[in-house]
């Protein structure tokens, strides 16, 4: 269950290029710490088993996130959780019927970041399903300016993302043709939402959870994870432990608004996942804690 370490070897001389074998073409540049084997020419870096740097669950597809170099140790320390405040849901939200476009919407997700080129990161659709583009030992930007105690500068290059499919902050005013109008009666608005261009209200009943400020979270109405995707990320986190126990710390699963908030950079300028998640972070690690334990110990 644990994944294993394997070395590849790096040789080099004066007249060849480095090389490091058996892992995957990249062309993109990482600046590596290599160790050096006594009373060797050859120099050694040690990376994940490759079975081991993908979920078994996780939905692939022909895209390819962009990385930007190796995790410190070859693997992710934590996670940062993000709702992608974007267009997520079908006409009908739920239910068998919406499984197939929930899918087709995550991949379109993906796509989308690999064409921006700036981002990498896990995402878990409505349905559940998690969506993985990238090997695990590899970092890429997510959290963008964000710190974290014990952690050096922005944290990207040692948490991995995990977005969150979701709308995000919601609002009782939507805005059209440069005017802020009410929503209709028990509805609210994305900041994307236009009536005009058929995009729907969102249920403050069905499909929306409202919050004072609490803990990692900022005062307002958040589009709520689906019970599915809140399942989805319990069982993947619990999977980044076993999979790698002595890197991956449950201690290091933060919210976007914690890292890029006032307890990680002095001042708010991220609110995800806020209310969207059904419990604060704090609690959530907690219950992250609780249930590994209960399996494992």
């Amino acid at each position: 269950m644990f994944g294993c370490l394997k070395k590849f070897w790096l040789s080099f001389n004066n007249n060849s290029n480095k090389k490091i074998l058996d892992v995957p073409d990249n062309p993109q540049d990482d600046n590596i710490d290599l160790d050096k084997e006594e009373d060797s020419g050859d120099y050694i870096i040690y990376l994940k088993d490759i079975e081991s740097l993908y979920y078994p669950e996780a939905v692939h597809t022909e895209f390819q996130l962009k990385t930007r170099g190796f995790y410190k140790k070859n693997y992710p320390q934590g996670a940062v959780i993000h709702y992608t405040a974007g267009r997520s849901r079908n006409n009908i939200e739920g239910g068998k019927n919406n499984a197939k476009t929930h899918l087709e919407m995550g991949k379109r997700s993906i796509a989308y970041a690999e064409k921006q080129g700036s981002y990498c990161y896990f995402l878990i659709d409505r349905s559940g399903n998690v969506h993985q583009n990238f090997p695990l030992n590899r970092w890429g930007y997510h959290a963008g300016k964000s710190a974290w105690k014990g952690l050096e500068g922005s944290v990207s290059d040692e948490l991995v993302g995990i977005e969150i499919q979701g709308a995000g902050h919601l609002s009782n005013l939507y805005n059209y043709n440069k005017k802020q109008y009410p929503c209709p009666e028990g509805k609210l608005a994305a900041w994307y939402t236009n009536p005009k261009k058929g995009d729907l209200f969102f249920d403050k009943i069905k499909e929306a959870r409202y919050s004072e400020d609490n803990d990692n979270i900022q005062k307002g109405w958040y589009h709520s994870f689906s019970k599915e995707q809140e399942k989805a990320l319990l069982e993947l986190l619990i999977w980044l432990k076993i999979n790698n126990p002595y890197v991956f710390d449950f201690d290091l699963v933060l919210g976007h608004d914690e890292v890029a908030g006032p307890k990680g950079i002095g001042y708010i300028r991220k609110s995800d996942p806020g209310a969207s998640l059904s419990m604060t972070m704090s609690e959530f690690r907690t219950k992250v804690k609780m249930e590994y334990i209960k399996r494992y110990t």
